[in-house]
């Protein structure tokens, strides 16, 4: 009875437990090959860093937690990361305290930051084993693109309402078109290419002045992350675009799913200094024209005030961004906002998410 390291073997038990925890989650023939993939084949995999696993005496497996490494940069220094996810109990073992053991066996492991979202029971449970909440990084926005259809929607998704979603097609309409609308996306005189991951390694170096902490990516492992975040289809179709000014130096970029008449999810919204206005402008014109209804996003502390001006509403979303780290200066830099981290750097990307 004890905790050791994940192995490929344990995945068919590994599922069967999250089955069993979440019974009505995605079939058994698409989660294990995601899990091998994300936890034993992804690009930052590392032997001391590995899935944790709980045996019970027989040698049965009760528990699990996943753990992606990752990579960010404070200066000269490379960031080895742990996001944690899929922690979970077998229900007949709960009274174990087997999760108590996962984590804190996870804390004692080589990382220098180890990041994880959760709800409030797991906030609880970090905490007490001596993790953080990050209040800014567990904030998110929405706004909504076309109001009136916005507004039925709230209503509920009845095919009754069919009328109402047509009807909503004209005032809609007037609300982006007109200039003075809040809703009225003016295109921002910038240029825009495809991100790439040449590109996205470079923009973030353009970048990195601005912030203490930074992600960190080879051209291998960013496009690992652009090909991983395109399978996620059930998201709406993948949009990585970098944005430069017209003498050609890097402004900022974006990465979001493009739903049509539903909500559009932002990966990553990024802008230097001084150019907020042109990236958050882009963004939110690329989405309507896209016919999305809302954009929403987690926020970018530095992007505040051109979101609310870009009428977002912003509050705690029901999952928290809990972070640990036994060095103080990691953790000050997270908690004062000044980490470059979107949620390509938490764990966000990590679940199941696939068509």
């Amino acid at each position: 009875m004890g905790i050791r390291n994940g192995r490929r073997e344990d995945i068919p038990a590994v599922v069967d437990i999250f089955r069993r925890v979440f019974p009505d989650s995605v079939a058994p023939e698409r989660l294990a090959p995601y899990i091998e993939r994300m936890l034993f084949d992804g690009p930052w995999v590392e032997d001391d860093m590995p899935s944790l696993a709980f045996e019970n005496k027989d040698g049965e497996l009760e528990g699990f937690l996943g753990v992606v490494p990752h990579r960010l940069r404070m200066g000269d220094r490379e960031l080895r990361v742990a996001v944690s996810s899929y922690l979970m109990v077998a229900p007949e073992a709960r009274a174990s305290l087997a999760g108590v053991m996962l984590l804190r066996k996870l804390f004692a492991g080589p990382q220098d930051l180890t990041v994880a979202e959760g709800n409030d029971a797991s906030r609880k449970l970090w905490d007490r084993l001596g993790g953080k909440t990050s209040i800014l990084y567990s904030t998110h926005w929405a706004s909504p693109l076309r109001p009136s259809r916005y507004a039925v929607d709230q209503v509920g998704s009845s095919k009754l309402l069919a009328p109402l979603r047509w009807l909503a097609g004209l005032p809609d309409w007037v609300a982006t078109t007109v200039e003075r609308s809040p809703f009225h996306r003016p295109a921002p005189d910038v240029q825009t290419e495809e991100l790439t991951p040449k590109n996205f390694i470079e923009a973030i170096a353009a970048l990195a002045p601005e912030y203490k902490i930074t992600p960190s990516y080879d051209e291998q492992s960013a496009a690992w992350m652009l090909e991983h975040l395109a399978r996620r289809t059930a998201m709406g179709a993948l949009q990585k675009t970098l944005i430069r000014s017209k003498d050609g130096s890097i402004l900022g970029w974006t990465i979001w799913y493009a739903l049509p008449n539903d909500t559009c999810h932002v990966a990553a919204v990024v802008a230097r200094r001084g150019a907020e206005t042109d990236v958050v402008g882009h963004l939110f014109r690329a989405a309507t024209q896209a016919g999305g209804t809302v954009l929403a996003g987690r926020l970018e502390p530095r992007l505040m005030r051109e979101l609310g001006a870009n009428v977002a509403l912003i509050s705690r979303s029901h999952t928290w961004m809990m972070i640990h780290s036994g060095d103080d200066e990691v953790l000050t830099t997270i908690q004062d906002g000044d980490a470059l981290m979107t949620r390509l750097e938490g764990e966000w990307w990590v679940p199941y998410r696939e068509a």
